[in-house]
C-alpha cells in the first residue's frame, strides 16, 4: 500500500484516536495543499481532525477527515461541519471519507459543488491540490452574506439605534466599548461550549439580564458566571455607565443580535471567529467604529462615510494575505528559536491585523513542535507593541489579542502593550528596539495636513524633508531608526515612494543605512478596495553588508506570486515577474521594478539622447471655472459674433485625443482671451467683445482665467497627449489651433522651432512600445492602470538622436505622415512598421524586441 494510500486509511478510521497532526500534514505536503493549521474535532463531531489550507496566502477551505461517509450525514452534522468555514471566513469546506471528497461552497444555499470517486490505487490523482483548483472554476454564485458582512450591518445598526435612544448623547469610545464588551462574553461563553464546560442551549447574556438592571452591574454578573476577570485596560466601566438608562427591553434584543444570524442558517461561533477569523473581521470593525456618531444621518451608516474617514486620516485596513505573507517572510528568514522571542512594533495598529497574524503563526510554530508549551505561547505577547491615534483601534486590538491569549490561559492579559497616541512623538522618545517593523503606515500628504502637523513630520524626518512632506515617509524613518541591528522594516508603501521626488532622501537613507530585501511592485493590483492609491511591499533589513534583494512585479495572483518570494524562486510568465538581484538600486535614482529582461533595455534607452534637448513640456489650460469658460461657451458659441470668436479656441478633451491624429470634429470650444501672445484687458473685453463679456464677464468677478498655460507657446504646431494614458496617444497638432485642458503638450526648443519634420520623428517615437514603456515606469500610478503624463516627467525621457541616422529618421518621418493621412484599414500595418523602426533606432536585441512582443506593450 503507498504512502498516501495510508494515511487516507488512517485519517478516515472509524476507530482513529487521539492525536493525528503528524499524518495530517504528512498527507498535506503529499497532495500539494499548503496548511495554515490543524485543529482537533470536538467528541460531538463525526471528524477525526480538521486542516485548514491556503490558497495564495489566504485560508481558503477546510478539510474535515470524516470517520462515517459524508452521505450518511444528517442535517445537524452537515450544518455543524459547514458552520466551522462559515465562522472561519473560508469560504469552500471539503469533507474526505472512506470512499469519497466532495466539495461544498459555503456562501450558496445549496452548497455541494462536487463530489469525487476516490478510487483505490489511485487516491493521489482523487485529492491533489489541483483538483480543488479545478473545483474553484465550477463557484456558485454567493447567496448567503458573509460573517464578517453581517457582523458588521449588525453593529452598524446598532450603533444608530442606541445612539438615538440616547439622544446622540454618546461618544464612539462607549460604543466601541459596548460592542467589545459584548464580543468578549461571547467568545469566552463559545470557548467554554466548544470545551463542554456550558451547554450549547445556555445564553448567558441574555440569562443575566434582570428587571431593571444597570449594564455596569450586569458585566459584574457576566465575570461571575464565566470565570474571568476583564482588566480596565480592555474593558472601562465607567464607559459602560453610559448605556445604563438603556431600556432592558433594547438591552436584550441587542444581545440576541450577537446570538441570531437573521441573514442566513449559520450560527455564531465565537470561539472560531475568535481563533482565526477576528483580525479581518476587525479591518472593518474599526472603520465602523471611528465614524462619529454624529456623522450618522441615516438609520443604517453609509459605507461612504466609513471610506471618507478613512481618507482624512489616511487609514486603509490590510488584506489578510499580506499581513500573513509579511509573518511568513520573518518566520522563512529568522532562526526558529529567534522567531518565537522577537520584539515587534507596528506603529499605526489599526485592526492589530499584522500582531494578531504573527503571534498566530508564532504559536502554531511552538504547538507543531511542543503542544502543551503554554507559558512559552504566553510570553509572546509581551513582545509586541502597537501604536495608534484611533483609540477604537486601539480598543480593538487589546480585545483581539487578549482574546487570543485567552484561548491558552483561559484568562485575561493583566496588561498589553498597545499605546493610544501619535506614533511620530512616542517613538521620538522611545528608547526602545525592535527585531521588526510592519507597518501600513497612514497616506496623508502634505496638503491635508495642518502646519503643526507637518512641523512634526520634518521633525520625525530630521533632515530628510523636502518642500512637500508626507506623513508615511516619516513613519518609514522613524520606525526604520527603532531597529536592533539585522533587523527588517516590512511596509505596505504608496508606489509614489519609489519615484516620488519628497522621498529621494529616505530612498538614500534606507540604502545607505541598511539593505532593500524586497520590493514587490502591486501597482497593477487594487490591493485596497475602492481606493485610488496604488502600492508596492518593501521589506528592508537593518544591515548594509548583504545586498542580495528580491523584484517582483504582479498583475494577478498577488498571494500565488508571493509564495514563490517567501520561498526565494524565481518565476515569470505573463503575469508574474520574480528574481533575484543585487544591488540594482543608486542614490540620487528612482526605484524601478522591471522585468528581468528589461534591466538591459532600461539601460539602452538611458544612452539615447535626453528629450529636453528637442522639445518643452507644458501643461495645457487649466480654466479655474470649467462650466462658464469651456461648458457655457460651447453652449452658445453660435450666439458670438465671429469678429469675437477670436477668443475662442476649439478644445481638445483628453477622453477624445487618439493616437497620431487630432479628431476632425472638436466637440468643446473656451474661452482664450490671448491674441498674439498679449492677455485682453477688461475694459477691452467690456468694450470690443462685449457679446462675450455678457457670457464671461457680466455675473463672474474673476472673468480671466488664470491658468492659462503658456500663451508663447500654446498656439505653437506641438505634440498633444492625455494626462492619463494607459496606452500612447501622442498626436499632432501642426497647425497650433487646438488647447488641451489640465494634459500636458511638447512644442520645439527654439533651435529646432521651424523643423516641422522633427515634430513627426518624434511622435513616432513617441508612440513606440519602448518609449511609452520607458515613460510609464517612471510615472505615477493610478487606477485601472492607467498612468499620469506630467510634463516634467516627459523632459526626463530619452529618444534615439535624429541626428545620428539621418535615413532612418526620414523614414520614420515619412511613414508617421502616411499614418496620419492612411485610411482606417491601413493604419495598423504602418503602425507596425514604426514600431519595427523604434527598435532598430533604440538599438534593441531580438531577445529584447521578443520582451515587448511578448507581452504586447
Amino acid at each position: 500500500m503507498t504512502s498516501i494510500a495510508k494515511l487516507y486509511q488512517n485519517l478516515t478510521s472509524s476507530q482513529q484516536q487521539g492525536e493525528m497532526k503528524a499524518d495530517v500534514y504528512a498527507f498535506a505536503k503529499q497532495l500539494g495543499w499548503n496548511p495554515s493549521y490543524y485543529f482537533q474535532s470536538l467528541q460531538s463531531e463525526p471528524v477525526n481532525g480538521h486542516l485548514v489550507v491556503e490558497h495564495g496566502l489566504e485560508n481558503a477551505a477546510i478539510i474535515s477527515f470524516l470517520n462515517k461517509r459524508d452521505e450518511d450525514l444528517n442535517h445537524t452534522e452537515r450544518k455543524q461541519l459547514l458552520n466551522l468555514s462559515y465562522n472561519n471566513l473560508v469560504n469552500w469546506h471539503i469533507t474526505i471519507d472512506s470512499r469519497y471528497i466532495t466539495y461544498y461552497y459555503v456562501l450558496n444555499d445549496k452548497p455541494e459543488v462536487d463530489r469525487k470517486r476516490i478510487e483505490v490505487d489511485n487516491e493521489e490523482n482523487s485529492m491533489q491540490v489541483r483538483m480543488f483548483e479545478e473545483i474553484i472554476a465550477k463557484r456558485p454564485n454567493a447567496n448567503i452574506k458573509a460573517l464578517d458582512d453581517v457582523l458588521m450591518d449588525t453593529i452598524r445598526k446598532w450603533k444608530t439605534w442606541i445612539s438615538d435612544a440616547l439622544n446622540n448623547d454618546v461618544s464612539s469610545s462607549s460604543l466601541s466599548t459596548l460592542f467589545n464588551c459584548i464580543i468578549l462574553f461571547r467568545s469566552i461563553e463559545d470557548n467554554k461550549k466548544r470545551k463542554g464546560e456550558l451547554s450549547k442551549q445556555d445564553k448567558i447574556l441574555l440569562s443575566s439580564i434582570a428587571e431593571n438592571q444597570k449594564l455596569t452591574t450586569l458585566i459584574t454578573i457576566l465575570e461571575d458566571k464565566l470565570g474571568v476577570s476583564v482588566p480596565e485596560f480592555l474593558l472601562d466601566k465607567n464607559l459602560l455607565a453610559q448605556f445604563d438608562n438603556l431600556d432592558n427591553e433594547d438591552v436584550r434584543r441587542l444581545f440576541t443580535a450577537f446570538y441570531e444570524n437573521d441573514n442566513n442558517k449559520f450560527e455564531y461561533d465565537f470561539s472560531v471567529m475568535t481563533k482565526h477569523a477576528l483580525s479581518r473581521i476587525y479591518e472593518k470593525y474599526v472603520a465602523i467604529l471611528s465614524v462619529p456618531v454624529a456623522a450618522q444621518n441615516a438609520l443604517f451608516s453609509p459605507l461612504a462615510q466609513e471610506k471618507n474617514n478613512n481618507k482624512t486620516t489616511g487609514t486603509y485596513y490590510t488584506p489578510e494575505y499580506i499581513a500573513r505573507f509579511f509573518a511568513k517572510y520573518l518566520q522563512e528568514n529568522i532562526a526558529p528559536s529567534k522567531f518565537k522571542t522577537i520584539k515587534t512594533l507596528e506603529p499605526s495598529v489599526g485592526s492589530g491585523i499584522f500582531l494578531r497574524t504573527l503571534l498566530e503563526l508564532q504559536i502554531e510554530q511552538i504547538v507543531s513542535t511542543n503542544y502543551n508549551d503554554n507559558d512559552t505561547i504566553l510570553a509572546l505577547f509581551d513582545n509586541v507593541t502597537g501604536i495608534d491615534k484611533d483609540e477604537n483601534a486601539c480598543l480593538a486590538t487589546r480585545l483581539s489579542l487578549s482574546l487570543l491569549y485567552y484561548l491558552f490561559a483561559n484568562s485575561l492579559p493583566t496588561a498589553l502593550d498597545i499605546q493610544q497616541g501619535n506614533s511620530l512623538l512616542l517613538l521620538s522618545d522611545q528608547k526602545e528596539t525592535y527585531d521588526a517593523v510592519i507597518s501600513n503606515p497612514p497616506y496623508v500628504n502634505n496638503n491635508v495636513m495642518n502646519e503643526k502637523e507637518r512641523e512634526d513630520v520634518r521633525a520625525a524626518l530630521g533632515g530628510l524633508d523636502k518642500k512637500s512632506v508626507d506623513l508615511y515617509l516619516a513613519f518609514i524613518k522613524q520606525t526604520f531608526d527603532t531597529l536592533k541591528p539585522n533587523g527588517y522594516g516590512l511596509f505596505i508603501l504608496p508606489h509614489n515612494f519609489l519615484i516620488a521626488e519628497n522621498a529621494q532622501k529616505v530612498r538614500d537613507y534606507l540604502l545607505q543605512n541598511g539593505t532593500v530585501k524586497l520590493v514587490a511592485d502591486l501597482s497593477l493590483i487594487n490591493v485596497f478596495e475602492g481606493v485610488g492609491v496604488y502600492n508596492i511591499l518593501l521589506i528592508v533589513q537593518k544591515q548594509t553588508y548583504d545586498k542580495s534583494m528580491w523584484l517582483m512585479k504582479c498583475r494577478s495572483k498577488v498571494g500565488e506570486a508571493l509564495n514563490y518570494v517567501l520561498r526565494k524562486q524565481a518565476y515569470s510568465d505573463k503575469k508574474i515577474e520574480i528574481y533575484e538581484y543585487n544591488n540594482i538600486f543608486k542614490k540620487n535614482t528612482n526605484w524601478r521594478v522591471l522585468a528581468k529582461d528589461a534591466i538591459s533595455i532600461e539601460q539602452k534607452i538611458e544612452n539615447a539622447s535626453p528629450i529636453n534637448r528637442f522639445i518643452t513640456a507644458h501643461f495645457g489650460y487649466k480654466s479655474d471655472n470649467d462650466p462658464l469658460f469651456i461648458e457655457e461657451v460651447t453652449r452658445r458659441v453660435k450666439d458670438i459674433p465671429l469678429a469675437e470668436q477670436v477668443l475662442l479656441r476649439k478644445l481638445l478633451p483628453d477622453r477624445e485625443m487618439q493616437p497620431f491624429t487630432i479628431p476632425k470634429e472638436k466637440t468643446k470650444s473656451a474661452f482664450y482671451p490671448i491674441i498674439e501672445g498679449v492677455r485682453i484687458t477688461e475694459m477691452e473685453m467690456r468694450t470690443q467683445y462685449s457679446n462675450l463679456w455678457a457670457i464671461i464677464g457680466s455675473n463672474n468677478t474673476k472673468w480671466n482665467p488664470a491658468g492659462l498655460g503658456s500663451p508663447d507657446t500654446m498656439c505653437l504646431s506641438k505634440i498633444v497627449v492625455p494626462e492619463l494614458c494607459i496606452s500612447p496617444k501622442f498626436a499632432i497638432d501642426v497647425t497650433g489651433d487646438i488647447l488641451v485642458s489640465h494634459s500636458p503638450y511638447l512644442v520645439l526648443n527654439r533651435t529646432y522651432r521651424d523643423d516641422t519634420d522633427l515634430l513627426y520623428y518624434l511622435l513616432g517615437i513617441l508612440n513606440s512600445a519602448p518609449y511609452f514603456w520607458y515613460l510609464t515606469s517612471i510615472t505615477h500610478k493610478l487606477r485601472g492602470g492607467y498612468s499620469k503624463m506630467q510634463a516634467k516627467v516627459i523632459e526626463k525621457t530619452f529618444i534615439p538622436d535624429p541626428q545620428n541616422d539621418s535615413n532612418s529618421t526620414r523614414l520614420m518621418v515619412e511613414l508617421v505622415k502616411q499614418r496620419i493621412a492612411a485610411k482606417a484599414n491601413e493604419q495598423r500595418d504602418i503602425e507596425r512598421k514604426i514600431q519595427l523602426l523604434a527598435y532598430q533606432l533604440y538599438n534593441l536585441s531580438d531577445t529584447e524586441i521578443d520582451f515587448f512582443e511578448r507581452n504586447a506593450y
